[in-house]
């Protein structure tokens, strides 16, 4: 059974086991520490937008309409900077994916005796996530488009296109996984495709896991931080090496 061997592996390597959750503990840590300075610009810049745009509301005349004052020529002048902020944003979260994320990786494929030199994994890993990113770019583009539609609109309504954005993103995060295991777009797809029973139930399954533990985990931070964190450090980042393994030994055995 794949589940019980996914275990006696982690056991036989629990070495590469820990360094794996090991970095992704720098993981987290590293984007937080690089990503804050860009991202406390972005509020302040997307703050200002709002400051001129709340103002422009005030002002606004039968001519004009509602994206006009948004990107008029007052507000283009934080949306310029704040562009290229979140481009410099996303470049950073790249980079710091592609170094910590293409050594957990290529670990995870060690446990299971699947042995690629590092440099050849990382010049595919950081390849493949060009794509993989560029698809990122374009569900936050989606996404922001549906929260300005449900924000400018004078009628409550579901935001489907953000539902929209989300699905499509945790369809891109199932491909996206199988390529870093078969290190190639066309394989991905294809064997995504047509094994998407074995394959895809096994995402939704780890997908569910990591869902209750986000809920429990939210309605404890309530009760007791310190509680959550402990728990989170237990049963969240284990979990993640431990998926990383349990997906490549099921993503490995179909043909």
């Amino acid at each position: 059974m794949i589940f019980k061997r996914s275990f006696d592996l982690i056991w036989d390597n629990f070495g590469y086991f820990l360094a794996c959750t090991g970095l992704d503990v720098l993981f987290f840590f590293a984007l937080g520490f690089f990503t804050a300075p860009v991202s406390v610009k972005m509020k302040t810049l997307l703050l200002q937008i709002t400051a001129v745009f709340s103002e422009g509301l005030t002002e606004v005349d039968s001519t004009e309409t509602v994206l006009d004052i948004l990107f008029d020529s007052q507000t283009m002048v934080f949306w310029k900077p704040l562009v290229l902020y979140a481009l410099l944003f996303i470049f950073i979260i790249y980079l710091v994916y592609i170094i910590f994320q293409s050594v957990s990786w290529n670990l995870s494929l060690r446990i299971i005796n699947k042995k690629i030199k590092y440099l050849s994994y990382l010049k595919s890993f950081a390849l493949l996530n060009l794509f993989w990113f560029l698809i990122f770019i374009v569900y936050n583009l989606i996404d922001l488009i549906g929260n300005l539609r449900i924000a400018l609109s004078s009628v409550k309504t579901i935001n489907f296109v953000s539902i929209f954005a989300n699905f499509f993103l945790l369809i891109m995060i199932y491909f996206a996984i199988i390529s870093y295991v078969k290190l190639n777009f066309r394989k991905s797809f294809v064997l995504g495709w047509k094994k998407y029973r074995p394959l895809l139930s096994i995402y939704v399954l780890v997908l569910f896991y990591f869902f209750i533990l986000n809920f429990i985990l939210s309605k404890l931070f309530l009760l007791s931080y310190t509680s959550a964190v402990i728990i989170g450090l237990v049963f969240l980042l284990p979990a993640i090496s431990w998926a990383r393994i349990f997906f490549a030994l099921n993503i490995d055995r179909v043909k």
